[in-house]
């Protein structure tokens, strides 16, 4: 969920990314919560920057345009491209328009559409992996000297946000120290983000800092301004009371056994 929303809100993915298009005389509703949901009818292709897949008025149609595997891969298993490991080049360097249709009635959730882009990739690209502890350059989150600078959630039972730019203000609303550094991994850093605060719970924020060229995949500008906020390292610890750290340390990885080109339509 963190990731489309943070990606969504800094331009990383196209406003039709695993959205369904409404007809305009329907009412959008909602897929039922305990759906388990496939496509019905998918259709794969490479993408063609010359005619670029766009969105129509067909209702619970879901449109993934542009797409390389590496990045469904981290978008629907929420870890960091790096994460991914043994699988073969084309992986990142071949793009695919998907759209489909689910098999249960509504629109689904953020959770249920990747669930379906899960199941998906195993039946069309035969997908198999497995998961191991591999060292490798990380980021790692604690708490800073002096404390956390956190206030518990207003409303815990409300679902997780961040949303806002970096170089003004970004506010998170419900947030465990799992999601944060999910988030930071997913959306910002070049590189994963292991949680070791310790923290329990759900945290509100404001937080403000100026990324670099490393961060936010490029996509802000260094700002030069006298009174741009301070990067993300000084940033922390002032205003959260946590610290990033760069260092080799054991991540959870996905290691590709297997996958293929899709198969035919």
């Amino acid at each position: 969920m963190l990731v489309a929303a943070v990606a969504l809100t800094f331009g990383l993915i196209p406003s039709a990314f695993g959205q369904a298009v409404p007809a305009a005389t329907e009412k959008l509703q909602a897929m039922a919560a305990e759906a388990d949901p496939s496509f019905e009818v998918a259709t794969i292709r490479p993408s063609d920057p010359d005619h670029p897949l766009e969105g129509s008025p067909i209702a619970h149609r879901s449109v993934f345009a542009g797409m390389n595997v590496r990045f469904l891969l981290a978008f629907v298993y929420d870890v960091h491209d790096k994460q991914i490991v043994d699988a073969p080049a084309w992986l990142g360097t071949e793009d695919f328009d998907i759209e489909g249709v689910a098999d249960a009635p509504g629109t689904p959730s953020l959770e249920q559409v990747k669930i379906m882009v899960r199941k998906l990739l195993v039946d069309r690209f035969q997908l198999k992996f497995h998961w191991e502890k591999r060292e490798m350059s990380a980021y790692v989150l604690t708490v800073a000297k002096g404390g956390a600078k956190l206030r518990g959630s207003k409303d815990p039972s409300g679902p997780p946000s961040f949303l806002g730019r970096p170089d003004r203000e970004m506010k998170g609303r419900n947030l465990t120290m799992a999601n944060f550094a999910q988030l930071l991994q997913s959306g910002i850093m070049d590189r994963p983000v292991v949680d070791r605060t310790g923290l329990e719970g759900k945290y509100d924020f404001v937080f403000k800092w100026t990324p670099d060229q490393s961060q936010m995949n490029g996509r802000f500008p260094v700002s030069e301004s006298a009174d741009a906020p301070p990067g993300i390292f000084t940033a922390m610890p002032e205003q959260l009371g946590l610290r990033l750290s760069a260092e080799k340390t054991a991540v959870e990885v996905m290691v590709i056994d297997r996958v293929a080109q899709p198969s035919a339509n």
